[in-house]
């Protein structure tokens, strides 16, 4: 059988076979942001130091990959969609990173989108470098403080929720990125409220009928 035609079942068969014959992941670039504590710079894999690694091997057993900006369900915002499907069985998996952008920039979209497929792209796959330098840089940095939540803010945060799950995500899309951070310990209790916010209007509009 031509190895370029290799027959699997499904999309976790043919990713088990591709993952015994994936190439080391190469830190082939530097962050100057960061620095070890020799006062050598940091290093990390870029994405295309990822799909280098990976992609040979998906290709030969029958696996491909895309991108795609999806509507993030745990928050109420945009995610990183990465898809590896098998085409042979037309089955697919998938893994959604949500976006953090630092700067509201086509820049920092940029960066937020490559960063995004690039922790999609090795998680679906399985794939990391060892020692990942880009990680152990961003967990050494010091917390951001965050304000104290300011009371009229959560008053309408939570007026929002009991107005159900698409008011309250308009009312947080429409946040400043400081105004999120105070409501965002919050923010998994307002989706609970919208949600049960939903389903008594879904109750009441039955009684209704």
């Amino acid at each position: 059988m031509n190895e370029l035609k290799l027959q699997h079942k499904n999309v976790f068969v043919a990713l088990c076979a591709a993952q015994g014959e994936m190439e080391s992941v190469t830190k082939s670039a530097a962050n100057g942001a960061f620095k070890k504590p020799d006062g050598t710079i940091s290093r990390y894999a870029n994405l295309a130091s990822v799909v280098d690694a990976v992609r040979p091997a998906l290709s030969k057993h029958g696996l491909s990959f895309y991108h795609q900006m999806v509507e993030c369900l745990a928050v109420p915002s945009a995610a990183m969609r990465t898809t590896l499907s098998h085409g042979e069985s037309e089955t697919s998996i998938c893994c959604d990173v949500p976006l953090i952008f630092a700067v509201n920039t086509m820049q920092g979209m940029k960066s937020a989108t490559t960063y995004a497929k690039r922790v999609g792209l090795e998680s679906i796959t399985g794939v990391a470098p060892e020692d990942d330098d880009d990680g152990n840089a961003a967990s050494a940095t010091k917390p951001i403080k965050v304000a104290e939540p300011d009371t009229a803010l959560l008053e309408l945060a939570n007026n929002a929720a009991k107005q159900g799950v698409l008011a309250y995500r308009a009312f947080y899309k429409d946040l400043k990125p400081t105004q999120r951070s105070q409501i965002s310990s919050l923010n998994t209790e307002y989706q609970i409220i919208a949600t049960d916010a939903d389903k008594v209007a879904a109750i009441a509009d039955e009684k209704k009928e």
